[in-house]
Order: structure tokens, then C-alpha cells, then sequence
């Protein structure tokens, strides 16, 4: 079924192949218009719901004191708590006032520390997002750090110390070049173009350190920073590193780390700390001499270079600075702070709060709110089946249920099953855990429910067969090799072989026999077990001759040997299985049998172009995006521009209206604010990403909220669609 994007002109459909082609759109970001990416929403009833809203404050006492607080959306308020931060030994409680009563909202002498350690979270405003204007003056009166942390002397550290370094030890200069010659096929001349690092250093998201990321931590606390980073250019990220200056601005001293490749890091005189360059930071109270008051600066580092005396080269490019402050307090954090006032009633639009402190200081950062509003309430959807799923015995299956049921009010959903006997189902937030009784084998139907507290949306009617073993074919997709993905269950030898048809010799092909295909590739999830152009094997994989005799692959790399199968003894893989072939003749199938169990994947059923299309009113293709990754569109890519929108062209834009990415109706050109990224090994979306998963759920490519671009595959300008 086809899904539509209407936009401002109705002009571009997108055509969303969900179960056949089975290649996904994640929407994170606000695209103009209303888009309908399964079962139409049907309607809507008006109902009572109690609205969560959030009052930044800020109030501050060291002695008793009232504060007005102005409801930011006044209405009929039901509950009222407060985050902030005690400073100090004594004792602190607040009151709110309602119709001459005092209800209790904090004492601190009844908070309780959390599991993460924390005993709440504040969501106390750091400037500008943690970002800070500061001047210090050298020794000379010179300026050191400016609001990006860099000045044009610091900007040249890089080429001045590279070199000098190749000076003092090859005796040769070397002029670094931040360039590279990348050759343009259709206009088949050479075009210099300056690579470019754009980073974002940002508080990270692990709950135990900083958990309301504001970069404000007590003295026994951790902050925790990454670093996000894009390039123009495919960038090889084993030569990338991060440098950190950790600033104390009370001591004005500054220290220093490194994460990545070792010799990048050596370009700035540092030694690598960490293997992974976006590797995550985490500054505690004394680490790298912090103070109370700090700012960490962080720069990303690309360095490919060689002091080869013979034939010296180099690759520099470098990001600007990047900063954000962290402090250290005395006291404690909490959040969400309500004793009397967990449950309240009241229809001001103001309320005083009274303050009671002694021997302490109380900053309230925020106040929490429910308001009951009369308001259109849409009934939950499922938008995808869940189907029969398969477990193996003594094993459990987590069940992603936000990938099946959506709510268009963002309401929490309440999940309900149909009760069987020997299997459990337990719900935590969207996910369900399907738990079999021990031992137990069998098969059992059953339905799940998602409740908005309104109405309900329940699923298909599915099967779960518990097996001892087994193994299910989840789907056939061809690009320029055939790749078979598959489940298996519990532990079992696995063979594959080609169905009525022959392998071609490994790895000296006899060009006189007539081979149906090649095997390139067998992995469990990221791990290779089998990958035949890196000549990587693991110690259980053997390769079966016709005379039923059994060879390692470094035994017939010279050979030209004739191959009946392949053999994994002892398979076990809890992740997808992926096999990936060449198909080379008539045959049209991969036999894959599991103990004693067989599947056949019939290539003649594989999807060609697995796709998330755009298309206009006319049905002409303008882009198509693969389950692959590869992203294919009808004319020309732009990037790192400013972006408009005629009224007819598709367009994703983040939540303040930024534009980030267009594709321009009728020509097809893709225009993005950002930079193009192909052949990304790895996919980490961030926060209002335009998400393409598979139809496994993989991040296939995705577009950030800076509009660059990120693609496992590549693009291709100027495709022709049939």
C-alpha cells in the first residue's frame, strides 16, 4: 500500500513499499504537511487529559522567601512538582499557597537517592546551552581563547607543528594541504574541493552521569560529553582523533587528552587515551584539574601523512573548536519533588510558593504541571503487523512495539495481551519480553492491545512456536551480489549449498565449467564467520568437495577445486544471519538446512530496489532510497546551501522550520544544508533525524539535523528510472 505525502501544492506523492519491499522511513524530523504512513487515522473524540507542561523559574532563597509563580498555561492544575538544587547541611521546604492553605511540596529530609545514584535531576539553564563567551589574557595581554576557543595562531598549531616535526626529523618541509583531487566523471575534469569537519560537542545521553544534561553536577558527580562529527568527503575514521582542552576557569589553567589514532593526536603533541575518537568524556570534580567552574573545548583531527624521506605526503583537516561549560556544586539535585502536592486542585493562574531554609540555599530551576484540558484525543493505530515469531526453548524474544502501534497525540501507551498458558509476556515502556515456561516447546496464539487510557488498538492474531531448533527466512534482496537474511534458533551445524545448481571453484575458477554461483560472505549480525575477499574464516567453517571431503579455505586458495557446500559446525547466532552470494548461471536458489531443519531462498523472489520513493503528481520518480543504503535521484546534488521551498518540492525541515534537505520537483535535484557522507560503516542518528531503516529495522541512511547526509551505500546523480 502506498503511503502519501501531501504537501503545500499536493505535487509529490512518496510511495512507501513497507511489507513487499520492506524498506522503511523514520520520521524525526517535522516534514511540511501531513504524511500518512499506514492505516489512516479514522477520527477523534473529545476527552479530558491531563497535559504535561514545564515552567523554567529559577527561583533562588538562602532565607525564607515567597515567590510568585505564573502559570505558563493556566487551567484546571491537578499536580505540581519542582526541580532544583539544595546547597548546603541544613534544611529546605517549600509550600504552595491555594485558597488560604499551605500543601507541602519539598522537604528535603524526605528525598531519596535514585538507582543512577543521583537523588534527582535539575534542569537548571547553563548560558546559551552551556556555551560561553570568555577573554583571558595571556601573560603579554594577548587574547587565548575566543567564543569558539580558537584564534588564528591556535588555528595553525596543526600545520606549525606538523612542520616542525618533519623538519627536526626528516630534514624535509612539507606544505600541508587541507585538499584533496576528487575526479568528476561527468564532466570528466579534475575539482579541488576543501574538506571540511563540522562537529558539535554536546552533554551525552547516559542516564548515570548528568542525567538532565546541563552540564552541572555535584562535587562527587561525573559530567559526560560526545562529540558529533561530519565530513564532505568519505572520510577514513581510522585516522581521525578528538583533542580536549579542559579549561578551570578559576585557576585559568588548562589540560589536555586525546582520543583516536595515535598519530593524529601526535600532530598536537598529545598521545592517544582512547582507541575511538568520539569515544565518550566523562569529568568528574579534580579530572584534568577541574574546578567548580570549567569549559571543555574539543577539536576533531583527520591526519593521514607519511615522513617517508623518499616520498614524504600529506592530509591535514581540521574542525573548529567546539565548547560547552561544567560546574561542580555542594548539595544535592533532585527532581520531580511533590509530597502534598502529587495530587492537587486548583483554577488560578497564579500561586505563591513559600520557601523555608535554614543553614542552606534552595534554587528551584523548574516547576512541573499537569493541566486538565478538553482536548481531541486520536485513537491509537497499528500500523504494522506483528506476524508469527519463533523462539528457541529457554530463551526470550524482545518485541519493539513502537515499530507496530502509534498514537498521533504522543500519548504513553498501556499494553495488555491475550492470556496462554507456558508463555509470559512482561511490558517495559514500548517494548514487550516474551518469556516461555521453561523447557516448554509448542506453539500458542495470541493478540497484543496498546491503550492510550481512551480507546485501544489491538494486533493481528500471531503465533509464537518455541523450538528446541529452527530457522526462518526473513528476506531475499538483490544488488550486486544476492543476500539472504535469516533467524536461527538454539544450536545446530548449518550447510549451504546451491539448489540444483554448482559453486564455482574456489579460488582459481575453471572457466570451462558452467557455475551457478559464488559464495562471498556468511555473518551473525556485524561478526564474519566466513568473508572470502578478506580470507577471513572462523575455526568451525568447512568446505565440502563432491567426494564429501572436508578443506579449510587457506587449504584451496591455490587450488581450482570443485565445491558441493559449505559447513558451519555447531552454528549459534542470537542475531540476523546474513549470506551473501554471487549468482553466476541458471540457478535461482540457496539451500540452507539448519539440524534438521531446510529453507530454500529462491533468488528468483528477490526484490530488486527495495525503496522509499518520491514521486510527483505525475508518478515520475524524483529520488529512490534503497534498502541497501544507495540513494538514487533524477538530476543533480547541492550541497551545504541555503534552502527554500517553491511550494512544490519535498522538503525536511528540524522542529524551528530550518530547511534541511529539498528535493526540487519537477528536476529531481537534492539540495541539503549539510554534506554528503557515503559508505558509512557505521549509522548513529542523532536527535530529528529523517531516519531509512530496512525492513529489519537497520539504519540504511539517515539525514541529521545540520542536513548533512549519511549512507551506508552511495549516491547516484542523474539516475534514469524506469
Amino acid at each position: 500500500m502506498a503511503g502519501k505525502i501531501k504537501l503545500s501544492h499536493n505535487e509529490v506523492d512518496v510511495k512507501l513499499f513497507l511489507k513487499v519491499l520492506g524498506v522503511y522511513a523514520v520520521l524525526a524530523f517535522v516534514l511540511i504537511g501531513v504524511y500518512y504512513l499506514g492505516p489512516a487515522i479514522t477520527g477523534f473524540v473529545a476527552v479530558e487529559k491531563q497535559v504535561n507542561y514545564t515552567d523554567d523559574v529559577n527561583f533562588a532563597a538562602d532565607e525564607n522567601k515567597v515567590f510568585v509563580w505564573a502559570l505558563g498555561n493556566p487551567g484546571q492544575l491537578k499536580s505540581v512538582k519542582i526541580d532544583g538544587i539544595i546547597i548546603g547541611n541544613g534544611s529546605a521546604k517549600v509550600y504552595i499557597e491555594h485558597e488560604g492553605a499551605r500543601y507541602l511540596v519539598l522537604d528535603n529530609s524526605k528525598l531519596v537517592e535514585k538507582p543512577s545514584g543521583l537523588f534527582g535531576i535539575t534542569g537548571f539553564v547553563v548560558e546559551e546551552n552551556g556555551k560561553e563567551e570568555i577573554e583571558i589574557e595571556n601573560d603579554d595581554g594577548t587574547l587565548k581563547r575566543d567564543v569558539k576557543g580558537v584564534t588564528t595562531e591556535m588555528q595553525d598549531d596543526l600545520i606549525e607543528n606538523l612542520s616542525i616535526r618533519l623538519e627536526n626529523s626528516t630534514d624535509v618541509r612539507i606544505k600541508v594541504e587541507s585538499k584533496f583531487e576528487e575526479y568528476n566523471d561527468r564532466e570528466d575534469e579534475n575539482e579541488t574541493i576543501e574538506k571540511m569537519i563540522n562537529i558539535d560537542l554536546k552533554y551525552d545521553h547516559n542516564d548515570a552521569y548528568d542525567a538532565n544534561n546541563d552540564g552541572i553536577e555535584t562535587l562527587n558527580g561525573v559530567v559526560d560529553f560526545a562529540v558529533d562529527a561530519s565530513f564532505n568527503w568519505n572520510v577514513d575514521k581510522s585516522k581521525l582523533c578528538t583533542r580536549y582542552e579542559v579549561f578551570s576557569i578559576e585557576n585559568e589553567e588548562s589540560n589536555f587528552a586525546c582520543y583516536g589514532n595515535n598519530d593524529c593526536c601526535s600532530l598536537v603533541s598529545l598521545e592517544s587515551s582512547r582507541e575511538i575518537w568520539n569515544e565518550s568524556m566523562y569529568l568528574g570534580y579534580g579530572s584534568f584539574r577541574s574546578t567548580e567552574s570549567n569549559i571543555v573545548f574539543a577539536q576533531v583531527l583527520y591526519a593521514n601523512y607519511s615522513l617517508s624521506v623518499d616520498e614524504p605526503y600529506s592530509d591535514i583537516a581540521y574542525s573548529l573548536w567546539s565548547n560547552l561549560t561544567f560546574k561542580f556544586i555542594e548539595g544535592i539535585e533532585f527532581e520531580d519533588a511533590c509530597i502534598e502536592s502529587c495530587v492537587f486542585n486548583g483554577n488560578e493562574t497564579s500561586y505563591n510558593l513559600i520557601v523555608e531554609v535554614e543553614d542552606a540555599s534552595l534554587r528551584i530551576s523548574s516547576i512541573d504541571y499537569l493541566i486538565e484540558e478538553k482536548v481531541p484525543n486520536n485513537i491509537p493505530q497499528l500500523v504494522a503487523e506483528i506476524g508469527n515469531l519463533t523462539i528457541t526453548k529457554n530463551h526470550e524474544r524482545i518485541l519493539e512495539l513502537k515499530k507496530h502501534f502509534a498514537d498521533a497525540d504522543g500519548d504513553n501507551l498501556i499494553y495488555s495481551y491475550s492470556e496462554v498458558e507456558n508463555i509470559d509476556i512482561t511490558f517495559e515502556n514500548d517494548a514487550a519480553r516474551i518469556i516461555p515456561d521453561e523447557n516448554f516447546t509448542g506453539t500458542r496464539l495470541l493478540f497484543i492491545t496498546a491503550s492510550d487510557s481512551y480507546d485501544a488498538a489491538s494486533s493481528d492474531v500471531f503465533k509464537v512456536e518455541v523450538v528446541d531448533v529452527g530457522i526462518e527466512l526473513l528476506d531475499v534482496q538483490k544488488g550486486n551480489n544476492i543476500t539472504v537474511s535469516f533467524l536461527t534458533y538454539g544450536s545446530g551445524n548449518l550447510t549451504v549449498k546451491a539448489a540444483d545448481g554448482s559453486y564455482a571453484e574456489f579460488f582459481n575458477d575453471n572457466i570451462t565449467t558452467a557455475d551457478d554461483m559464488e559464495i562471498i560472505e556468511l555473518r551473525c549480525g556485524s561478526f564474519e564467520v566466513f568473508d572470502k575477499n578478506r580470507l577471513i574464516e572462523t575455526d568451525r567453517l568447512w568446505f565440502i568437495l563432491e567426494n564429501d571431503s572436508r578443506l579449510k579455505m587457506d587449504e584451496i586458495v591455490q587450488d581450482s577445486i570443485p565445491l558441493k557446500s559449505m559447513l558451519v559446525e555447531d552454528y549459534f547466532c542470537e542475531d540476523t544471519s546474513y549470506l551473501t552470494s554471487k549468482v553466476m548461471g541458471e540457478s535461482l536458489g540457496q539451500e540452507i538446512k539448519f539440524g534438521n531443519y531446510t529453507i530454500i531462498a529462491d533468488i528468483s523472489d528477490a526484490v530488486t530496489g527495495n525503496t522509499f520513493e518520491v514521486r510527483n503528481k505525475e508518478d515520475s520518480k524524483l529520488a529512490v532510497f534503497d534498502s541497501f543504503g544507495n540513494v538514487f535521484i533524477r538530476g543533480n546534488l547541492t550541497e551545504n546551501i541555503t534552502l527554500a521551498n517553491d511550494g512544490n518540492d519535498f522538503m525536511i525541515q528540524v522542529p524551528d522550520g530550518t530547511i534541511s534537505m529539498l528535493i526540487t520537483n519537477p528536476e529531481g535535484n537534492m539540495l541539503t544544508r549539510g554534506f554528503l557522507n557515503e559508505n558509512q560503516s557505521i549509522l548513529v542518528p542523532g536527535p530529528n533525524s529523517f531516519i531509512i531503516e530496512d525492513s529489519l529495522g537497520e539504519v540504511v541512511g539517515y539525514v541529521d539535523a545540520n542536513g548533512s547526509m549519511f549512507l551506508k551505500g552511495v549516491l547516484e546523480e542523474n539516475a534514469l528510472f524506469g
